[in-house]
């Protein structure tokens, strides 16, 4: 098994007697962007969270730097992976600037972002859904580990702010990270994507 990939392997995942995955097989190399496309209620988020641990698959595995996880390891997987989920994780109640203070190793960087700088005061609870979803963006695309999962990560961001992660996207790629991401903007990621997959009717083609 290469090291340098994560892998999904064969995974089947059923909810009661629907089955929503049928064998998925595809890789995610270091160095390059994957683009995972379907409508919705064809698996994508669901197929997203067994590989980041949250949920177990029927049969199938995940290859992670050549090491299979067959269970949710959370410890050990997310030393390799950062996840982003469709919902938002961010606390309430905290300031932004409080926020980005647990985040040491870029807060430097992160409080001098001029899409945040200006909301640095605020409490997260009044934030409008795209500036809580760029900084939700901005603080997993710093915790620097290898494979880098996004669900959904342009939700509610207006055109500049897309525009500013496709280039953090693509600077990550180019720093050797590998990086999977669903969304339906597709005009605004084709760029940087290096391959892209279709998941219908349980299946996953490359297109």
């Amino acid at each position: 098994m290469d090291s340098k990939k994560l892998v999904v392997d064969s995974i089947v995942f059923r909810y009661a007697t629907k089955e929503i995955l049928r064998g998925i097989y595809f890789d995610l190399e270091l160095g390059s962007i994957c683009g995972l496309y379907g409508i919705n209620g064809s698996g994508k988020t669901t197929l997203i969270k067994i590989i980041a641990g949250l949920l177990k698959p029927a049969s199938g595995s995940i290859f992670i730097a050549g090491k299979v996880f067959n269970s949710p390891q959370l410890k050990d997987r997310f030393s390799q992976i950062s996840f982003l989920s469709q919902e938002s994780f961010l606390p309430d109640d905290l300031r932004v600037k409080d926020l980005i203070r647990h985040f040491p190793k870029d807060s430097e960087q992160l409080l001098a972002d001029e899409m945040i700088s200006k909301y640095l005061n605020q409490k997260i609870y009044s934030l409008s859904t795209g500036e809580r979803r760029y900084i939700e963006v901005r603080l997993i695309l710093s915790l620097q580990r290898p494979f880098v999962l996004l669900d959904e990560p342009f939700t509610g961001l207006e055109p500049i702010k897309i525009e500013k992660v496709v280039q953090l996207l693509q600077k990550e790629k180019e720093n050797g990270r590998g990086i999977l991401l669903t969304d339906h903007y597709r005009q605004y990621v084709s760029s940087v994507i290096d391959r892209a997959y279709l998941l219908n009717e349980g299946y996953c083609k490359t297109i």
